[in-house]
């Protein structure tokens, strides 16, 4: 079974949201050009050099402020003559990660594989931007879900 495009970027998410350091939500990014060749994969994390030590999850609300999302990590990594064009990630965005989206005026498509809860305002923000959004749960896309979480 060939997967979609579709398919193929949230899987590439779900397969880089393995290197997370996330304690709680382990997100990932892929970010693909127009004829679906990957540009970047990013995932939520430290800085580099810094590390999340094991007390980090008794302090979660104080500490989320110094990770990284995987949007803001994915789309950093793109080179000045790449033309993203869709942005695919395991979680949907915050309303900081879809404006950041925003600044890339080639993306033409947000794929997830599950809705974050409480942060719905990506819509509406990509609405504006007229950027087609979509949750992507398939068979297939189930199959990567299911092969990531035995990793964890």
């Amino acid at each position: 079974m060939r997967p979609t495009i579709e398919e193929y970027a949230v899987g590439l998410a779900l397969i880089g949201s393995t290197r997370s350091e996330g304690l709680v939500t382990k997100v990932g990014c892929a970010i693909l050009d127009c004829d679906g060749r990957i540009l970047s994969v990013g995932y939520n994390g430290l800085p580099k050099k810094k590390v999340a030590t094991p007390d980090w999850s008794e302090q979660r609300d104080k500490k989320r402020k110094f990770f990284i999302h995987s949007e803001i990590n994915a789309l950093s990594m793109i080179k000045g003559g790449d033309l993203p064009n869709i942005v695919a990630i395991t979680h949907s965005p915050c309303a900081s990660c879809a404006q950041a989206i925003l600044s890339y005026p080639s993306v033409r498509r947000v794929l997830y594989y599950e809705e974050y809860g409480g942060c719905a305002a990506f819509k509406e923000i990509l609405d504006f931007a007229c950027i087609h959004y979509e949750m992507v749960q398939t068979p297939y896309t189930q199959m990567i879900k299911n092969l990531v979480d035995g990793l964890r």
